[in-house]
């Protein structure tokens, strides 16, 4: 799924994805390919938003606020 992304023309990364553990892998791998994308993720527990932004997200929205 991330080779889709077209990381080599990307500025912004925005994640929408329910699993805030799997995203957060997301975000890690996303980072890899292109360590100067902004990666903005949701998240709907407190732990998601720590274990995503430990991976080097930008901003992560917790979808209930």
């Amino acid at each position: 799924m991330v080779d889709l992304a077209r990381f080599d023309c990307a500025r912004w990364l925005l994640l929408t994805i329910m699993n805030g553990y799997e995203a957060g892998e997301i975000v890690a791998s996303s980072c890899h390919r292109r360590p100067n994308i902004e990666i903005i993720d949701s998240a709907h527990y407190d732990d998601e938003v720590a274990y995503i932004f430990d991976r080097v997200a930008n901003q992560v929205v917790i979808g209930e606020l």
